[in-house]
């Protein structure tokens, strides 16, 4: 093989940039990728390029029911909503946030349990950006906020004054779920926020979705993410986010 063929076969493998965040297999993408023949099997003996287009796909929408809300307070953990913002990082499962990227979707939804009937909005939201835990938790814009209660400078993490009794790893703290840990131990295993400047806080006086979107009313257990082509634009159309 010529020292040519051989810096071209090394620039090829430099230039492959893996973006795969979270173990998220479908936000891997390439840039400037060139793909050779060195086969020796090409009609004309050259090099041939192929140009790769990144992944895409449509936005989506989270769907689920908030069943820990507490009308006594103020501020809620998640999401919390305060100064204009809604974040959302901690007490869900992981793949509540798993492929979740900017521009994707948002409903929640309100508990039978609290309102007294299912199907009724709290939140509709769009993201507008996407943070590292560590970034957020650690920004001194931020530290104000209900749901920046980690130092995360320590190992484990030290709780400060925001948060409320919860997350704790205390006596208070005894949800462990399917992993047989406390929420406070959940949080260290944390990687990413979750932030939206364009929202709609309907928590005080829940309503039902209009006629056209009731068909993504989710009234059971989990996170659901499956919508119709066309959906996230006219979600977002109806509540002007």
């Amino acid at each position: 093989m010529s020292a040519l063929s051989l810096f071209t076969l090394f620039h090829t493998a430099a230039s492959v940039i893996d973006l795969t965040r979270d173990g998220d297999a479908d936000t891997h993408m390439t840039t400037n990728v060139e793909f050779i023949d060195l086969t020796g099997d090409s009609d004309t003996g050259e090099e041939q390029e192929q140009h790769p287009q990144p992944q895409t796909r449509p936005r989506q929408i989270s769907r689920w029911v908030l069943r820990y809300f507490f009308p006594e307070h103020e501020q809620q953990l998640n999401p919390c909503v305060q100064d204009g913002l809604m974040t959302m990082w901690c007490c869900k499962l992981t793949s509540y946030y798993t492929h979740v990227r900017v521009g994707d979707m948002m409903i929640v939804f309100a508990s039978k349990t609290t309102h007294k009937r299912t199907g009724l909005v709290m939140y509709v939201c769009r993201w507008t950006e996407i943070l590292d835990v560590h970034a957020y938790l650690n920004d001194p814009q931020y530290r104000h906020r209900y749901d920046c209660m980690y130092n995360t400078i320590t190992s484990p993490w030290t709780r400060n004054e925001n948060g409320g009794p919860w997350h704790r790893g205390d006596h208070n703290d005894t949800r462990r779920g399917k992993r047989n840990i406390t929420d406070f131990e959940y949080d260290q295993t944390r990687t990413r926020v979750l932030l939206s400047t364009q929202f709609v806080d309907m928590h005080a006086n829940p309503q039902p979705l209009p006629r056209h979107l009731e068909h993504l009313t989710h009234t059971g257990i989990g996170c659901s993410k499956r919508c119709r082509e066309g959906d996230a634009e006219a979600l977002r159309a109806w509540y002007l986010i």
